[in-house]
């Protein structure tokens, strides 16, 4: 009965198929492709609200705004190229075995790069906008996303400290997560090697020189 209701059932032949490395690699591939889009789908309220925002501000502080959004643009490039860059690298990927190790180096590289380039390019529009504006940085930006760095100074010293602060971040992040990717992918390799030496001694040419040794012995 068991076996007859398998032919009906997708679980069993879903979870073999997601254990395998192309089809696994495929599948991190378009779910990055789908967070991209979607970050750019949301990116555009953002935008939004702060060109409403924008066009509420003096004409001495219009050109803070416009570099503010200039900046968040930009940003929003770079993740999403970032995304699908390295969407490609997994997709990429040639390992059988252990595809998951190499995957996940990938997924930490692009976590450090994605993050610096968003607050970098948003902390130097954000550091103009608070120079032009003499504002705080969450009257545009509402809410402040999380880890972003933030200044309770409103003016010129203010801007630098954000810009500052930014740009230190994303040089941590890059460093960090490049260190966890190269760890990652250490441990990949030494797992990697210790199969192949597995594999190796228990090959027939090995036990049969082994069995050989033995006699003469």
């Amino acid at each position: 009965m068991e076996n007859r209701l398998e032919k009906y059932l997708f679980m069993r032949p879903f979870l073999k198929l997601l254990g395998t490395g192309p089809f696994f690699t495929r599948m991190v591939g378009g779910m990055l492709r789908v967070l991209a889009a979607l970050i750019v789908l949301g990116s555009l309220a953002l935008i939004f609200k702060a060109g409403k925002f924008m066009f509420e501000l003096p004409a001495s502080g219009l050109m803070g705004g416009v570099m503010y959004v200039l900046f968040f643009i930009l940003a929003i490039y770079a993740v999403v190229h970032t995304l699908i860059i390295r969407a490609r690298d997994i997709e990429a990927q040639k390992e059988k075995d252990y595809f998951i190790l190499p995957v996940a180096s990938i997924l930490t590289r692009l976590a450090g790069e994605a993050y610096a380039a968003y607050v970098a390019l948003t902390a130097v529009g954000g550091g103009i906008f608070v120079w032009f504006t003499g504002e705080a940085i969450g009257k545009i930006m509402d809410p402040i996303p999380f880890l972003f760095p933030t200044t309770q100074k409103p003016n010129f010293m203010g801007g630098i400290e954000l810009i500052l602060i930014g740009v230190l971040l994303a040089a941590g992040a890059i460093i960090a997560s490049y260190v966890i990717a190269e760890l990652v992918i250490a441990l990949s390799r030494a797992t990697s090697y210790r199969q192949q030496q597995s594999s190796d001694s228990m090959s027939p040419r090995r036990i049969s020189d082994h069995n050989t040794h033995s006699r003469i012995g």
